[in-house]
């Protein structure tokens, strides 16, 4: 019951902010626009960065990670137009070029 109690006061606020805006100069209407506009666009771009940032964090974090694996492991790189015949999956087996 006192949610309903609570909706029903917002309501009356902005109902009589609205009545109130309605009284102002259209100049001094305009300059609340803009505001508003200016605070909600402001208001979206901090809401997107919070979000990617993390994004941007994890991918960063996979890159490094990736770049800190092929250091610490010793890799045999396949060139393009390589016989493919001539490479084994036995590590033990040595690498023919």
């Amino acid at each position: 019951m006192a949610v309903l109690g609570s909706a029903a006061l917002l309501t009356a606020e902005v109902n009589a902010g609205i009545e109130v805006f309605k009284l102002l100069e259209p100049e001094i209407q305009k300059g609340f626009i803009s505001l508003f506009h200016l605070f909600h666009h402001k208001q979206t771009q901090l809401a997107a960065a919070q979000h990617v940032a993390p994004a941007a964090n994890v991918k960063s974090n996979m890159q490094n990670q990736d770049a800190a694996s092929t250091r610490t492991t010793d890799v045999k790189v396949i060139k393009p137009m390589q016989d493919l015949s001539s490479t084994s999956t036995d590590p033990e087996m040595p690498f023919t070029s």
